[in-house]
């Protein structure tokens, strides 16, 4: 079988330190819908296939489980349906095809009857974690780093890419008499970021602590966003940035404490990507208002 998971870009999933199991929920979340440059995680489970990815790595040179399954897995182009690497792309590993193996991602909205269009995958964008008790194997894609073979484009270049991501074991190959194969479908959109904003279109808080900015993206959950806050009030100047993570639903909270400044003061407000790029969000109006008060009325009580 075969499943799509998102990461964020920055995700140091091959990370010995933490297990991958326990990145999901947290870093780690399965989708068909994926920001582009997020990590595209391909959960593969295939029982029978460990013996290869050992060999690789024991006696065939690869210098660790990435390079291996790129070099166990089949890249002669019989599948019809492109391949994982390209030995012209630099730095590439070529695929030995021995062990009967394939591994393709492919566009699918090329169009009736066009050539297919493979990204071309290699060891600067790709990274394998291998559970081999599980029979289980995540690759992970950088797909702000990756292009296609045939188109020539890159995934960042597009608003939208649909992805066919298929693995398979052929039956003219040493593992198997019988040939078998899984797909997932998943689509990659421009990384995007929207503000919430109050009925008169603009993000409102309190002269107060605990002020809550929020909003909606489709960065992979666990992405550390910022959003920045500045003042167009030269009497009442300040520049605020306050950290955020996303949640599994694709909301963001951001907590800033206005205390120190005059109600009335208005600002401006944007959401900082995790590389700290504002251009995958608007820039909205703010405006701060009096902090709520509380009042107490005690009357002549003949009672408790």
């Amino acid at each position: 079988s075969v499943q799509s998971w998102a990461a964020p870009s920055d995700a140091d999933i091959d990370d010995e330190d933490v297990d991958i199991y326990d990145r999901i929920g947290v870093n780690l979340t399965q989708s068909d819908d994926l920001a582009a440059e997020d990590l595209a995680v391909h959960q593969i489970q295939a029982s029978g296939i460990e013996g290869a990815l050992e060999y690789k790595e024991e006696d065939g040179g690869a210098s660790d489980t990435t390079e291996a399954f790129l070099e166990a897995v089949d890249n002669d182009g019989d599948t019809g349906n492109g391949n994982l690497t390209d030995s012209s792309a630099s730095p590439a590993v070529a695929g030995t095809g021995v062990a009967g193996l394939t591994f393709y991602a492919n566009r699918t909205d090329v169009g009736a009857n066009a050539d297919a269009d493979p990204m071309r995958l290699n060891s600067s964008n790709v990274v394998v974690v291998d559970d081999p008790d599980n029979n289980t194997y995540f690759v992970a894609v950088d797909t702000g780093a990756v292009g296609f073979t045939t188109s020539g484009d890159s995934i960042t270049e597009e608003e939208d890419t649909a992805i066919n991501a298929t693995f398979a074991i052929k039956d003219s190959g040493p593992l198997s008499d019988d040939s078998a194969s899984a797909s997932a479908l998943y689509t990659t959109s421009e990384r995007d970021a929207t503000l919430n904003l109050d009925d008169s279109g603009v993000v409102t808080v309190s002269a107060a602590t605990g002020q809550e900015v929020s909003g909606t993206t489709n960065v992979a959950p666990g992405s550390e966003l910022e959003v920045e806050m500045e003042s167009e009030n030269d009497a009442n100047p300040f520049v605020l940035r306050p950290e955020t993570d996303v949640a599994a639903d694709g909301t963001y909270t951001a907590t800033a404490d206005f205390s120190e400044y005059s109600a009335g003061t208005n600002f401006t407000v944007q959401t900082l990507d995790v590389d700290g790029s504002s251009d995958f969000s608007d820039e909205e109006d703010g405006r701060i208002v009096a902090a709520d008060t509380a009042t107490v009325s005690i009357s002549d009580q003949e009672s408790d």
